[in-house]
């Protein structure tokens, strides 16, 4: 939503698309691409922690995957410098 703080929007779109609860720890990385339409995007990636357990997605949504970030290979190309940053900070520490 335009003018929605960043923190707000992040738990409103968790909870619609997810079902989920989570509490934001910090803000992490930030990625600028272009998508193919176009227009440019700035995203705020966010170390968050799951309040519970038990997805339910949205009907937008069919499917859903939990990868290991120590899996580089099947991350996008995109994530890949994320998760290093995730385990060179032991950020793992924080959501465990």
């Amino acid at each position: 939503m335009v003018g929605e703080d960043p923190f707000d929007g992040l738990k409103r779109e968790t909870k619609e698309e997810t079902g989920l609860d989570v509490e934001i720890l910090l803000p992490f990385a930030v990625n600028h691409f272009v998508r193919d339409d176009g227009q440019k995007i700035t995203m705020i990636i966010f170390l968050c922690r799951a309040l519970a357990d038990g997805i339910v997605l949205s009907k937008a949504h069919t499917e859903y995957r939990w990868f290991d970030l120590k899996s580089l290979n099947e991350l996008q190309d995109w994530l890949v410098p994320i998760a290093r940053d995730f385990h060179k900070y032991k950020l793992g520490e924080f959501v465990s």
